[in-house]
């Protein structure tokens, strides 16, 4: 994860990261967890600024990685002038920067804005990347999930149970009161692109009558109950729902929301409550890790690998089980 500075931003960062707690949090984010690009050459600071950027580079992590010189972002600013869409923004370009935060789909922040953008990263204060939300307090019925206000280009919603089951007596029946209400506060405020993929267990090793026998949802009902709890303001995301066959999914607790920023382990299941604000669920708390850690995009790193072999291997083998975007190439589904 990299945090591009504008020469205006990164002397602004520097003169004023000191005068607060969490200005000082930021810092060592950054020489702890993040790479750092300058849009600009060394040679155009003066001495001053010299000595900010040699105080800037002292006490840094032993792979601290600074470049600098080229600038790889198109201007002026797009949807897709980015060359990460897990990166972090800060330009001189005011009112371009206001519209692709509008959008939603990147960190990004202008001229003094340094330390609000970072912070977004720290989850708490005190420098902390997790947290814990308790379902049924911190988490409820009228306050659901939520992707801690992050921006985000895609989304992916792992759970083997979340869609299974009739609409009446099923998870499939309980979207309305869980899914529908991730996604709503999820795209709140969202004006750009997103691509939602979904990952989910079918199952066919069954006979039909058997109650575990499950060949997924109906795609054109779920696709418009998606598209419908997407902000009405943004473009009609592209939608992936891929059914993995049993056994693909083979840990009982691989149930996750990963952003460009963040990852979500949510427990047992994504179907917190029913139809009456009672908790199905049986997990007491969902964590949150930002991926701002070097660490945790390590373990989230992991976690996306196993679930691009699997989503592989669904649409070689089981494509009949999953609906995608016409033209969808297999090894690019995921792509933060």
């Amino acid at each position: 994860m990299t945090v591009y500075f504008d020469k205006e931003n990164f002397i602004s960062y520097l003169k004023t990261v000191g005068d607060s707690s969490v200005g000082v949090d930021t810092l060592r984010m950054v020489k702890n967890h993040l790479e750092v690009h300058l849009n600009f050459s060394l040679s155009e600071l003066d001495e001053d600024e010299g000595i900010l950027l040699g105080e800037f580079t002292s006490g840094v992590a032993k792979d601290f990685k600074l470049t600098h010189s080229n600038n790889n972002i198109v201007r002026p600013l797009k949807k897709d002038s980015f060359p990460q869409f897990n990166g972090i923004y800060l330009l001189n370009v005011q009112a371009e920067v206001q519209k692709i935060k509008d959008l939603c789909v990147v960190l990004i922040g202008y001229v003094n804005e340094e330390v609000y953008t970072l912070k977004k990263l720290l989850l708490k204060e005190d420098y902390v990347f997790h947290k814990e939300r308790v379902i049924g307090g911190d988490i409820t019925p009228d306050d659901h999930l939520s992707i801690e206000d992050l921006p985000f280009r895609t989304l992916v919603i792992v759970d083997r149970y979340m869609f299974k089951g009739p609409e009446e007596g099923g998870n499939i029946g309980l979207f309305d009161f869980n899914i529908d209400k991730i996604l709503k506060n999820a795209f709140q405020g969202k004006r750009g692109p997103s691509k939602l993929i979904f990952i989910y267990q079918i199952r066919l090793n069954v006979a039909k009558t058997d109650s575990k026998y499950d060949a997924g949802p109906d795609f054109p009902k779920l696709i418009a109950k998606i598209k419908k709890a997407a902000h009405k303001y943004c473009p009609a995301p592209e939608i992936y729902l891929l059914g993995t066959p049993f056994g693909q999914i083979d840990d009982e607790h691989d149930r996750f929301i990963i952003t460009n920023y963040l990852r979500i382990k949510s427990g047992d299941s994504l179907i917190y409550f029913n139809s009456k604000d009672e908790i199905l669920s049986k997990s007491k708390t969902v964590d949150f890790y930002s991926l701002g850690s070097r660490d945790y995009r390590y373990t989230t790193k992991i976690i996306v690998e196993k679930l691009k072999i699997i989503i592989d291997d669904t649409l070689k083998s089981y494509p009949q089980y999953c609906k995608v975007p016409e033209g969808t190439e297999r090894s690019n589904v995921i792509d933060f």
